[in-house]
């Protein structure tokens, strides 16, 4: 009777710490904005620099980035959005990037990819070439929306001294006429 009772309690605490949240190196977040009538929600791991040389060196020029860490990062629009003029239609994608020194590849892709050899161009969405700038020293990888209208907004990626703002746009006049006639 004591081997089961023994056996029990073994069981119940491994099962016990298998349930412990621990943190990731990478902490999760998500940031929601609604430009016009269309909400664009992006869930992602935010990555800090902890010493490292990041572009370049941590994450290669010229070389696939899931855009964060952990895991790919989601990017979800309500209705149709255009990412510097072509169109993405609504619903849920993942975001991906090429760095670069002088221009970013930035990614709208059908499939989640942690990693380069899981990643395929044939489910690209959208493919999009955008100039990095200059920003403020950021320690821990960031992305937010700046520029905020009822129709446009930039997505701004943020990480060290570098700051990449693909634009979005979406039809919130037209889309407002529609329902209306309705």
């Amino acid at each position: 009777m004591k081997s089961i009772t023994l056996t029990a309690l073994i069981f119940g605490t491994v099962g016990a710490f298998a349930q412990i949240r621990t943190p990731q190196p990478s902490s999760a977040a998500t940031v929601m904005q609604t430009v016009g009538v269309t909400d664009i929600t992006v869930k992602y791991s935010r990555p800090s620099m902890k010493g490292r040389e990041i572009f370049g060196k941590l994450i290669p020029y010229g070389q696939f980035w899931r855009t964060g860490a952990n895991q790919a990062t989601a990017i979800e629009f309500s209705t149709d959005v255009m990412l510097e003029g072509q169109n993405v239609p609504a619903g849920k994608y993942f975001l991906y990037s090429i760095p670069n020194a002088d221009a970013w590849t930035v990614i709208i892709n059908k499939s989640a990819a942690t990693a380069p050899e899981q990643y395929k161009q044939a489910d690209d969405v959208v493919r999009v070439s955008v100039k990095p700038t200059q920003a403020p020293m950021t320690e821990t990888f960031m992305i937010s929306f700046s520029d905020i209208t009822d129709s446009t907004a930039a997505l701004d990626l943020t990480w060290a001294n570098v700051k990449v703002s693909p634009k979005l746009s979406v039809s919130t006049t037209k889309m407002v006429e529609t329902a209306i006639d309705k």
